[in-house]
């Protein structure tokens, strides 16, 4: 209970030498007489958290702050907590959410963007739509032969030749987003660099899976690409872009089978 006229002096002196640097302009401003008065008059619990270094290690503390009025004295209530262990148990769950909501975005063969992480992402390419911006482009990646492989070598052989598509994509691709969508689908979301270079990238894809094509099945992968950008496209969404470049991936799929 607080009725010393020197405790706020005191405590100004003891914060300005314990509490942490990242901390010590708000404990002081929020920790006067004054502020504790007004935030309390109406019969409210003030709450203040802080960090004091104890042993050269932050140590998380709370003040709880309330106003008694009796006959005579009016006070202020003052309960100082240790809630470092709270604190950091809080932290360390909130980590741990954090990585299985990650992992719940990342395919498991693969490690690049699942089908969940596409669609999370189809929302974000349609607000950049609706807010008039262009400057992305969407392609849609097949894996040609994967069932051959399947069939000739084994899952194995075929997870591995999924694998290494993958690689190829994310090497080519190193500013955008890759996701792999189905058993050999991909969908890149180029940004950046890449959707600037897109032509230059796109025909670089295309030649190495010509080159890839000639040599033994399931060795390297044959990838076919299509590509689209708003300016191909009349309605102005996700799905007009995904059509548009799931057509010109087929004509390429053609065009590798036709080469061989």
């Amino acid at each position: 209970v607080c009725d010393d006229p020197n405790f706020f002096i005191a405590v100004e002196k003891y914060l300005a030498k314990y509490a942490s640097k990242e901390d010590y302009k708000a404990i002081i401003s929020n920790f006067s007489k004054e502020h504790l008065l007004e935030m309390t008059k109406n019969g409210q619990t003030y709450n203040l958290s802080f960090r004091l270094i104890i042993n050269n290690m932050p140590v998380y503390f709370n003040v709880r702050v309330n106003y008694s009025s009796g006959e005579y004295h009016n006070y202020l209530v003052i309960c100082i907590r240790n809630i470092d262990e709270r604190i950091r148990k809080e932290y360390e769950l909130h980590l741990q959410l954090q990585k299985m909501s990650e992992e719940a975005r990342i395919d498991a063969l693969t490690s690049i963007g699942n089908t969940t992480a596409y669609e999370e992402e189809k929302e974000e390419i349609q607000s950049w739509i609706n807010q008039g911006k262009n400057e992305f482009a969407i392609a849609v990646c097949d894996v040609n032969d994967l069932k051959l492989v399947n069939d000739t070598f084994g899952h194995q052989a075929g997870d591995n030749y999924l694998i290494n598509a993958a690689m190829t994509i994310r090497q080519l691709f190193k500013n955008s987003k890759a996701f792999r969508i189905g058993g050999d689908e991909f969908i890149i979301v180029l940004l950046g660099d890449d959707f600037v270079n897109r032509d230059a990238l796109v025909n670089t894809l295309k030649k190495i899976s010509l080159e890839n094509a000639k040599d033994e099945i399931g060795k390297k992968p044959v990838i076919a690409i299509g590509l689209a950008t708003l300016k191909d496209v009349r309605r102005k969404n996700v799905e007009a872009l995904f059509y548009h470049a799931d057509m010109l991936m087929y004509q390429n799929k053609k065009e590798i089978k036709e080469t061989k």
